[in-house]
């Protein structure tokens, strides 16, 4: 639980940073669109759908950190 919560908090590279950011604006869309009074009924599925990989891929983009020294393999 430690190291799930240190990778968590832990520096994350821009790569992943970048995918974490548009991922949340991607699910926060979504959502919008889905709680938006004038949605049609058929697109509820989709966007559920879209929301839920959005905020999975944001999160897992979160969990990844940048390495530490101690962290590399012996030569």
């Amino acid at each position: 639980m430690k190291t799930l919560l240190a990778r968590f908090t832990g520096p994350t590279p821009a790569f992943w940073r970048r995918v974490r950011n548009a991922t949340i604006i991607v699910a926060g869309g979504a959502e919008f669109v889905l709680n938006y009074s004038a949605t049609p009924e058929a697109w509820l599925p989709l966007l559920k759908t879209v929301a839920t990989i959005a905020a999975t891929a944001a999160f897992v983009a979160q969990l990844t950190c940048k390495d530490s020294p101690t962290d590399q393999p012996a030569s």
